[in-house]
């Protein structure tokens, strides 16, 4: 997972900062360009302590497994239209995806994406990309959960900027460096299981919510060469604190809000820092790596009293692209 550092550490070695003025980061790799990309997610929450009507409980979390997640995505890009900043046609294969979710036993996700080759057409009316099994076949499952940008062009500033300048990033607006394809790594069997969905659809409708620094900041640190080719070396950064109030309105639909019958109050903490190699001449990323944290504070109320729950997290990301032929 640390192997874009030492990426890094290489190339200031070889090359020197430029100091010039503002550069444009931006996706503009040739029509017909094939990139070889590759994802890797490690992550693990655990429950740390636990009250019920403030009698300290965390001795009974103790024998509970942590959480984990392991991921890995490869994928193969043939760019054949660009435009814009972005990919308007995109034949993408993926040659590996899985996923491992692990707490008492481990649940591998299998994908029908796994080797299968998707074609992604941008509609400039509707403002998002169309996605077709390429070639076609009627007896393939729907697209579901499956997102086009594997380049994190969501980082990227709007306009140019110099060395040492900074920009910001909405924290909504990062889903697609944190979840590497989409919601294609969830496990819809565990879903069932842990009835999740049930959870989504009564979080999403009836929580209300506040945030503090919700925005990530970017910062172009050096340009550095390698060869003669020129490389953007891009931090970002966030600590985020958030809260929802969840209530009970309409409760009996919903397993979640019907045990917490007096709703539910969260916070949220969420730091996290990472690094962005842009390829300037080939435009695309090179490599990312990520590292983030987050802590959890969950009371919820019932009729006959509350329980309160702590919980820690954090992740790692990597990726790296390969520019072939």
């Amino acid at each position: 997972m640390r192997w874009s550092l030492a990426l890094v550490s290489a190339l200031a070695l070889q090359g020197e900062s430029s100091t010039q003025g503002p550069v444009e980061l931006s996706f503009h790799p040739d029509q017909g360009a094939i990139l070889a990309k590759t994802f890797e997610i490690e992550s693990q929450g655990r429950l740390v302590a636990g009250r019920m009507n403030d009698v300290d409980i965390t001795r009974w979390l103790e024998g509970l497994n942590a959480l984990t997640v392991e991921s890995r995505l490869r994928v193969t890009d043939e760019v054949v239209e660009v435009g814009g900043g972005r990919p308007l046609e995109l034949l993408r294969d993926f040659e590996e995806v899985r996923t491992t979710w692990g707490w008492n036993d481990r649940h591998e996700v299998l994908h029908p994406l796994l080797y299968r080759t998707v074609r992604f057409t941008w509609d400039a009316e509707q403002e998002t990309y169309d996605k077709d099994w390429e070639p076609r076949r009627g007896s393939i499952r729907p697209l579901e959960g499956l997102w086009e940008d594997l380049d994190f062009r969501c980082l990227l500033p709007e306009e140019p900027v110099a060395v040492g300048e900074a920009w910001y990033v909405s924290l909504r607006k990062i889903a697609p460096a944190l979840l590497p394809g989409g919601s294609i790594h969830r496990d819809k069997l565990l879903w069932d299981e842990w009835r999740l969905f049930e959870l989504e659809d009564s979080l999403a409708p009836r929580s209300r919510h506040w945030f503090r620094n919700e925005d990530v900041t970017c910062r172009l640190e050096e340009i550095v060469t390698r060869e003669g080719r020129a490389f953007a070396r891009m931090s970002l950064r966030w600590t985020w604190w958030g809260q929802l109030d969840l209530y009970a309105e309409d409760a009996e639909d919903s397993w979640w809000l019907s045990f917490a019958t007096q709703g539910a109050f969260v916070d949220l903490d969420l730091s996290g820092r990472g690094e962005l190699l842009w390829d300037l001449e080939g435009g695309h990323f090179a490599s990312f790596e990520l590292e983030a944290e987050c802590a959890v504070e969950l009371e919820m109320r019932t009729d006959w009293g509350s329980i309160e729950v702590e919980a820690e997290g954090s992740a790692e990301w990597s990726a790296e692209a390969v520019r072939s032929g």
